[in-house]
């Protein structure tokens, strides 16, 4: 897997922040798991439900209860839960959205590298995608066919003013003035 861990349903990313294993208060083995969801919309929403499913048929839902997303917002949402052997997954289900990050052995470890993120505002999904995803071959494509330059032909262009202060460009050589101008 790489090292960055989101998926993207749009208009809201999700991004696992930390898993870890820990000792809760009760001394069991219990999985924390810490990701941030962003809101890219200029429109809040709601009707969130978001858990993690197990592999053993296991609901866990979020430790913060929060259903909506205000236009620009990114919250945290965090995650206790036992789980011995098997996998989990981050889900989140909306009347419009679905988005799954997942699955993850019971055993996954992950700490998110400090560093900027863009999506803590209206639309950055458009521009962080303008310059990383779609940006990705740039200076990496091979042409697809070989110019033959025997079969470029050069032509001659020559512009001149026009009435109106136009350009006429035309296509040739320009022409010779053979007219000399009188000096002072």
């Amino acid at each position: 897997m790489s090292d960055e861990h989101f998926t993207r349903a749009p208009p809201l990313e999700c991004r696992l922040m930390s898993a870890s294993m820990e000792i809760d208060d009760d001394d069991e083995d219990v999985i924390q798991v810490a990701i941030e969801v962003a809101n890219e919309a200029a429109m809040p929403i709601g009707g969130l439900d978001i858990f993690i499913q197990t592999s053993d048929n296991r609901k866990v839902e979020s430790d913060e209860g929060i259903s909506s997303l205000g236009p620009g917002l990114t919250r945290k949402f965090t995650f206790e839960f036992p789980l011995q052997s098997g996998n989990w997954t981050f889900m989140l289900r909306s009347p419009g959205v679905k988005a799954d990050l997942g699955p993850y052995d019971h055993n996954f470890t992950h700490r998110a590298e400090k560093g900027r993120v863009y999506n803590n505002a209206i639309g950055t999904g458009m521009f962080t995608d303008a310059f990383t995803t779609d940006l990705g071959d740039f200076g990496n494509v091979e042409e697809r066919g070989i110019i033959d330059s025997s079969s470029i032909k050069m032509t001659s262009y020559f512009g001149e003013n026009s009435a109106g202060g136009a350009t006429a460009i035309t296509v040739g050589s320009a022409p010779i003035d053979t007219e000399q101008e009188d000096a002072p």
